[in-house]
């Protein structure tokens, strides 16, 4: 019996090597052992990956679903953490508290009812919204005012530089014709 269930594991091994490795007809095994053999090759040669393999036994203890529970903290280190974060708890619970007092807010009738305001709600959005535009325009108007109003400025200065050096030029005539007499 032990023969038969030997061979029909045999049999399968076959059937899922070939299901596997169909085109190279290769056994799984060899396969395997392959792999390994390279793998061994890129270790030696490669110091970082070589420190990989040595902590794989530790990673894979980290993957396993119990670890948090089997690493459990003592209670002394529980205590440690929850004075260290004290302070933080503290502020939730305000926090929590104030929601608490907040929730009648939003739990009144006014706000449940906040549907029956949607119209109005949406026609000041819009009256904003022109209002925006008409600041964004008037915004422009002024820009524009301001350039005009820059460039007469400078006009005018220099327009009064003009005047002045005129003035001086005449000024200057008058008092050379006033020594010459």
């Amino acid at each position: 019996m032990a023969t038969l269930t030997l061979e029909k594991l045999e049999e399968r091994l076959v059937a899922l090597e070939e299901s596997i490795c169909p085109d190279d007809n290769k056994i799984l095994i060899d396969s395997l052992s392959s792999l390994n053999e390279a793998l061994n090759n890129l270790a030696s040669k490669r110091e970082r990956v070589n420190l990989v393999f040595k902590r794989v036994p530790e990673i894979q203890e980290y993957l396993e679903p119990g670890f948090v529970e089997s690493e459990e903290l003592d209670v002394s280190a529980q205590r440690d953490y929850i004075i260290l974060i004290e302070d933080e708890i503290k502020n939730i619970t305000e926090q929590l508290q104030q929601v608490k007092q907040l929730s009648a807010v939003l739990n009144s009738e006014h706000i449940c009812d906040y549907r029956k305001h949607l119209p109005k709600a949406n026609q000041l959005q819009l009256k904003q919204i022109e209002q925006m535009e008409e600041t964004e325009n008037l915004g422009s108007d002024i820009a524009g005012l301001l350039n005009r109003y820059n460039d007469l400025t400078r006009q005018l200065s220099e327009y009064f530089v003009q005047v002045n050096n005129i003035v001086t030029s005449l000024e200057e005539q008058k008092i050379k014709e006033e020594r010459d007499r």
